[in-house]
């Protein structure tokens, strides 16, 4: 970079070529695969780095899992740039990058950069998308005459940057499909599975994805916020049913289970070799010769119950989360099992028998098909051979009859 004798307390100003480099993605692949396997990616990222650079010597300074280089020119920048991009793309480790390039004057102390050159290429790489170097006009001009691909994007506003900033794409390789990118990792998948754009942070998003999208594989992690992986799949119909891999920080006896029939799962923080292993497995299923695998994953979650805290009604265009202390009671007809609340009848999966033992003791069995909430109960009344009459607290009065048989236990829980 060029520079002239004047210093101002310490400062010396000079122009250079300023680029930010960052791991899209970094912190989730921390979370999804653990410490040490995003320590290992960083360090990777960090040979690769010094590679480019070549004789050219270390970036300015690491932050985090971001590079900061100052080059005397756009020509030097793009020269490095264009052996670090397209190494970090081919190398199956490294999430995709996000970079900007911004050229102009700068204020040089030691071995750093200050100024609103430097403010500028750094709000340029966080708004680039994973896989995306973007420059303003003074770079994109050295890299067109080039003959590297530019593309303009228009004035973009830029945080805490007082005018919109003209920015421009330059493509060091061909431009890949999106729905080829990992959306939580910000990885190119290896695999030949192409990977539907977005991801569900809840069970009831995921439901909502399934209907959407009827994706062939499901990576489904067990806990979830609202409904768990497990409740996910005993929601689905067999015509939404993918192929199921269960993402889990469980036991070694849930493990087995799970190997006992034939589940394909993987264990938190995932581990590259067992992923491909699982990915390898499922390649083999795609197609008729998974509904067996299917099967089974439905198996494992009927065969891991968990108490229920709500229950999932079927909608016409989606599903319905329904609290406990709403529900007045259950009932199968034409051995469909539905849900009564206050003012509405709705449709559900659950058998009544699974329902029975996953409920509080606040509902108990009232006959063969149908299961009372004890506190939505508003009437008693006694019939023939000790049974009941109970009249509910929905909109409807429904009555509901009681069979001798559950009327001891009905009057046991109501102390009657």
């Amino acid at each position: 970079m060029r520079a002239n004798a004047s210093a101002v307390d310490g400062f010396e100003s000079a122009v250079a070529t300023v680029a930010f480099v960052d791991l899209a993605g970094f912190s989730a692949i921390t979370d999804v695969y653990g410490d040490a396997s995003a320590i290992a990616v960083l360090g990777r990222f960090e040979e690769l780095v010094k590679e480019a650079l070549g004789e050219l010597g270390p970036p300015i300074k690491w932050i985090g899992d971001e590079a900061m280089f100052g080059f005397p020119d756009p020509a030097t920048a793009l020269r490095v740039l264009g052996r670090l991009i397209p190494a970090c793309r081919d190398e199956p480790r490294i999430p995709l990058t996000r970079t900007g390039l911004n050229h102009g004057p700068v204020l040089r102390r030691a071995n750093d950069l200050f100024g609103s050159t430097v403010n500028i290429a750094a709000r340029v790489a966080a708004v680039a998308s994973p896989g995306q170097l973007l420059a303003t006009t003074a770079v994109a001009d050295v890299a067109a005459k080039s003959g590297i691909a530019t593309r303009e994007m228009g004035e973009v506003a830029l945080r805490s940057i007082a005018d919109a900033v003209p920015l421009h794409s330059i493509e060091f390789a061909p431009a890949f499909d999106a729905a080829w990118i990992d959306p939580v990792c910000k990885m190119l998948a290896p695999y030949d599975f192409k990977l539907i754009k977005g991801d569900a942070h809840d069970g009831i998003a995921a439901l909502d994805a399934i209907r959407a999208h009827k994706p062939q594989v499901l990576f489904l992690d067990i806990e979830m916020p609202g409904l768990g992986g497990f409740e996910v799949v005993e929601a689905l119909t067999p015509d939404l049913m993918p192929l199921i891999v269960f993402v889990t920080a469980y036991d070694e006896h849930a493990l087995a289970a799970f190997e006992a029939n034939a589940v394909a799962y993987l264990l938190k923080p995932v581990v590259e070799d067992r992923l491909r292993t699982v990915v390898a497995r499922i390649e083999q299923l795609v197609g008729s010769a998974g509904e067996a695998s299917k099967e089974a994953a439905r198996a494992v979650a009927v065969a891991n119950p968990k108490p229920l805290h709500h229950v999932l009604a079927l909608l016409s265009d989606g599903y319905l989360v329904i609290p406990l202390n709403d529900i007045c009671f259950f009932q199968v007809q034409d051995g469909v099992t539905y849900v009564k609340t206050a003012s509405a009848f709705y449709r559900t999966h659950y058998a009544i028998g699974d329902l029975e033992a996953r409920l509080p003791a606040t509902f108990c069995r009232a006959h063969r098909s149908t299961i009372v909430s004890l506190d939505k109960i508003a009437t008693i009344s006694p019939m023939f051979k000790g049974a009941l009459m109970l009249k509910m607290k929905d909109a409807q009065a429904s009555e509901i009859d009681v069979s001798e048989r559950q009327a001891k236990r009905v009057r046991e829980l109501l102390q009657i």
